[in-house]
């Protein structure tokens, strides 16, 4: 789940380049700051369930997003962190805003939430970090806002669902449809066979411990690209989705792993 970057910082796809904080040099490579949430801290849930029924608050935090590059490749690794807890952020990774303040994402085999609490002074800090982060998101992943969508319009056809009295059974069925629609890049496919769906047989434990696991493997892939240990052209298999295939120019992501 790197990237392949282009130039001008997003320019030629007409995005404007993001406001970049503290950057920390190694030996391959550096590490940029895109956003540190302070306040509050950020709720980040493991969504578990055949429909989110059995959401787990996992970790409570600070929020943080960076971007690792590596030198003289064109790749990059972005990735998003709540307390010690990080995950990657790619270009075929579904990211759907679904509040205000509430952000989903689909990882292989489960589904993280993030919650970003109102502010205490009402100075609109919570809503500066959510833009933030949306257009990060928007430039990393397959990004949809559903925040200004009437639920009654985007769960038609839900059975009910969107009655419901759990807001995580109510995100679930926003998803999936979301999911059927022609824009999102699982569009098509059998979702029944894709590894989040088949997260509705995994039980709970399973899912926890395979959050806990993605993000030791995230924190050692980090680590090994900007080290050294890992080069991008003999160790990683990058492929570009579909929108990203067609832009040569754009810094969004693209999917990676290492060969078997």
């Amino acid at each position: 789940m790197a990237s392949r970057e282009g130039g001008g910082g997003g320019g030629g796809s007409g995005r404007p380049a993001l406001k970049v904080g503290r950057t920390q040099e190694y030996r391959m490579g550096r590490e940029t700051q895109l956003l540190a949430a302070e306040g509050s801290p950020v709720s980040l849930f493991v969504l578990c369930g055949d429909r989110f029924e059995a959401a787990r608050l996992f970790r409570s935090g600070g929020l943080a997003v960076h971007m690792a590059r590596v030198e003289a490749h064109p790749v990059s690794m972005a990735s998003c962190a709540v307390g010690d807890h990080q995950w990657m952020l790619a270009r075929d990774a579904l990211v759907a805003r679904l509040d205000a303040r509430v952000f989903v994402f689909e990882m292989p085999g489960f589904f993280y939430a993030v919650v970003v609490p109102p502010d205490g002074d009402g100075g609109g800090g919570a809503e500066r970090k959510c833009a933030t982060l949306a257009e990060i998101f928007c430039r990393f992943c397959s990004y949809h806002d559903l925040s200004t969508t009437p639920q009654g319009e985007d769960e038609a056809g839900a059975h009910g669902l969107n009655e419901h009295s759990n807001p995580w059974v109510r995100a679930h069925a926003r998803i999936q449809r979301l999911k059927r629609s022609p824009a999102s890049p699982s569009a098509g496919q059998a979702t029944a066979d894709s590894p989040a769906e088949r997260a509705s047989v995994v039980g709970i434990a399973s899912q926890l411990e395979r959050a806990v696991r993605t993000s030791a493997v995230v924190k050692l892939l980090s680590r090994s690209l900007l080290a050294g240990a890992l080069q991008p052209v003999r160790h990683l298999t990058i492929t570009l989705g579909a929108g990203a295939a067609g832009d040569s120019s754009t810094d969004a992501g693209a999917s990676t792993g290492a060969p078997p």
